[in-house]
Order: structure tokens, then sequence, then C-alpha cells
């Protein structure tokens, strides 16, 4: 995991990184706000951003705007350290999303209790299931570069053993796969969980219409050959709408 850390000196916020270093995490330096999202939308292992409020004039508060109104960064947690805040300075960040507010001198237990509850709640995790190789490596990358956690299996009966293993966001199946279809695994998902959104992977000539899926439980659904935007869009989609709670899903089309 990388922790990118806006400040305007390397020593100013050297313990910090000292402990970060401790939990096994990588520090990035950055000494701009401009440089900060330069490095955020080139390296999507950045997992954490650590701001120094008055770091260049005070721009710690630009950055945690311009990350949390991004799609492709808006998951990342953002924490604001300081030796001080006012009350109109801690609502400016809270109406900005600020996921922590770190008072300095503070205690090393209480630092790294902070990062663990930030990082806990970390990235939604998709799993893709295709038994195509490069179908997956494909959606893996994607799924990356937009922040998402991947974990891709060759198998849908692969994939029920997840399930149980681990929370799940959100499902991205094929349908036509060997052994256990995509269409079982959907009425396998639901069965589970039926909160979990499952998104199939259907061809223009494929034996199964985009309503029919609908039809069948999928909440959303896109198409071979299909493109990224196509891919982001549904799944946004559906993982807003799961977030929401909605009872009464209407579908998604890819």
């Amino acid at each position: 995991m990388k922790v990118l850390l806006l400040t305007d000196s390397a020593g100013k916020l050297s313990e910090l990184v000292s402990w970060l270093e401790d939990l096994g995490r990588q520090v990035v330096m950055a000494f701009s706000p401009r440089r900060a999202l330069r490095i955020l939308h080139s390296d999507h292992t950045i997992d954490l951003v650590i701001a120094e409020a008055s770091a260049s004039r005070g721009h710690g508060s630009k950055l945690l705007q311009s990350v949390k109104q991004d799609p492709r960064t808006k998951s990342i947690p953002v924490i604001i350290v300081d030796t001080q805040f006012d009350d109109a300075v801690v609502r400016d960040y809270l109406q900005k999303g600020i996921d922590d507010i770190v008072m300095l001198p503070i205690a090393k237990e209480t630092f790294e209790a902070k990062i663990r509850n930030a990082t806990d709640r970390g990235k939604e995790t998709i799993l893709v299931v295709d038994d195509e190789p490069l179908i997956r490596d494909l959606l893996e990358q994607f799924l990356l570069l937009e922040r998402y956690k991947p974990i891709c299996v060759e198998s849908a009966e692969r994939a029920l053993e997840v399930l149980k293993e681990q929370p799940i966001d959100a499902v991205i199946t094929d349908i036509m796969m060997e052994g256990m279809s995509g269409i079982d695994l959907l009425v396998k998902v639901k069965e589970f969980d039926l909160e979990i959104p499952v998104i199939m992977i259907t061809g223009f000539a494929g034996s199964y219409g985009p309503q029919e899926l609908i039809s069948m439980g999928a909440d959303g659904y896109f198409t071979k050959p299909f493109h990224n935007v196509d891919l982001i869009y549904t799944l946004r989609q559906v993982l807003n709408r799961a977030r929401c709670g909605r009872s009464h899903r209407k579908p998604v089309a890819g």
C-alpha cells in the first residue's frame, strides 16, 4: 500500500512517515497540490492521502475537494493533519468529505488506529468471473485504474467460494463458461445475498438478451466487444443503487 503525503517539507512530518513505514506503508511525497493530483492520476496503487492543512498556503482543502469530486479518486481516504484547527476549517473539511483529522502532536498508537480505520473502508471489491484469461486481465487492469479492488477468478464454482470467504461489493460475470454458467452463478449469488449487484457480460449473438437477463435478476449488463466507458458507467450505476439500498432496482445497460 502507498500513502501520498502532501507537505511543504520532507522533514516536517518525518515522525509520521516513520510510523507509516512501521505499518508497512510506502510513502510518496508531494510538495504542491498540483503535483499530488498528478501522482494520484498516474499511480493507481495510492490507497491513502495525508495532507498537511497548511501545506502550499493552505491548499490541503483544495486538494481534498479535487480528490473527492473526481470519480477516479473519490474512494481514496483523505486525512488532514495540522497543529491546530478552528471550527470553520473543520466544517469546511467535513463538507468536502474528509475521512479524518489528525491534530499534532499525536500518540503513535492513536495515529496508527486512525490509519487503519481510514484504509479499512478502502476500495469497493469487484469479483470478476470469466474463463478467458485475456478478458480477466483486461477487466482487472481497467478496474485497478478506476480505483476498484478486483478479484479475478476463472470459474463460477471458484466465485462462490470467494463469496463465502470475504465481502464482495459487486460481481461481473461472463455467461458462457465451462462448468457452471454465468446464469447459474447469478441465481446462486442472489440466493446467497440478494443485495450483491451482478453484472452480466453478454454477446450480440448470445443465447440471452438483455431483457431476459434482467428478468432473471441481473442488475446490469454490457456486451462484447465492450468499451471501458460502458463498463464503468454500468458498474457505477449498480454500485450507487446498492449503496442507496433501493429494494426495487431498474436495469442498467452498458
